[in-house]
């Protein structure tokens, strides 16, 4: 039921991260950050025995590693993507108080 409950919290995060139109790259890191740490989470609830770090199941450390390279990936590619976007949305954005699209004016001969 837990793990469940952190699919679905996983899938509300990527309907809200696609319709608020974030690169796909960086969506794709950030649910699997959120399914990592809801794993983590459903790891106190099981009551088996398994390998032990500390006070922690081998299963929970590796949930942890993930959910650190998942914000490592998305701040990568937001890093490596992020200016190339911001260039191409100024290249795009009209001036002038008019927001609509602009007449491209004949060539010059």
């Amino acid at each position: 039921l837990f793990a469940m409950a952190a699919g679905a919290m996983a899938l509300l995060v990527a309907v809200l991260l696609l319709r608020l139109q974030v690169q796909a790259g960086v969506t794709f890191w950030i649910v699997l950050v959120v399914l990592s740490l809801g794993f983590f989470g459903v790891g106190f609830t099981r009551g088996e025995a398994g390998p032990l770090v500390g006070s922690l199941l081998l299963d929970q450390v590796l949930d942890l590693v993930l959910a650190g390279g998942g914000l490592f990936g998305a701040a990568l590619v937001f890093w490596l993507t992020g200016s190339r976007r911001d260039a191409a949305v100024q290249a795009t954005t009209p001036a002038g108080p008019n927001l609509g699209p602009q007449p491209i004016p004949p060539p010059e001969e």
